[in-house]
């Protein structure tokens, strides 16, 4: 429940909740992460599961076969390993440009300002349409949890998450031509 309260003052105002947590130890940060991630999974998988019974046809074979179940449990297990490994990955890479542009606070310090960014995510990213708005706005609060934990400019900052996103961008987008090119 704590780590519930502490997400919703993250949605309410982000610049108190990033001071409060300033002090805080990785490992906490970490839970805080481990327990959200779970609610936006368990959430997701459901939305995930319906939906994809919906539009394969699969509603009579919720009362008798295993296809809804196994689909829900695919889904919580890799929903929930991507989020958790995905948000470690993404903060280790944009510490990498954030020490590029000038943090110089260390690691610990970005990957909070990353897991407590990703707090809308973790939240409401299990709404369809609506998820595509709480990633910009968890960009947002990286940001604002980078310049709060490593002391840099918003310029810096701003610079360091457009970096980490559009070198990814770029490798996926030359990746995709380069397979669709291949006759």
């Amino acid at each position: 429940m704590k780590y519930l309260k502490k997400g919703i003052s993250f949605l309410r105002s982000p610049g108190v909740s990033f001071e409060n947590e300033k002090e805080t130890k990785l490992t906490e940060a970490f839970k805080y992460m481990l327990v959200l991630a779970l609610v936006t999974t368990i959430l997701g998988s459901l939305v995930t599961t319906m939906s994809m019974g919906f539009l394969t046809g699969m509603i009579p074979t919720y009362a008798e076969g295993l296809a809804a179940p196994m689909m829900f449990v695919i889904s919580l297990v890799l929903g929930y390993l991507g989020l958790t490994i995905g948000s470690i990955i993404w903060g280790l890479w944009l510490h990498l440009w954030a020490y590029v542009v000038g943090a110089r606070n260390g690691l610990e310090q970005t990957l909070k300002a990353v897991v407590y960014g990703q707090t809308p995510p973790y939240l409401l990213g299990w709404i369809p349409l609506v998820n595509v708005f709480v990633a910009i706005w968890a960009l947002v609060l990286h940001g604002m949890g980078i310049m709060k934990y490593q002391s840099i400019t918003v310029g810096r900052t701003a610079l360091a998450i457009i970096i980490a996103l559009t070198i990814p961008i770029i490798v996926i987008g030359a990746l995709s031509l380069t397979f669709i090119s291949i006759p």
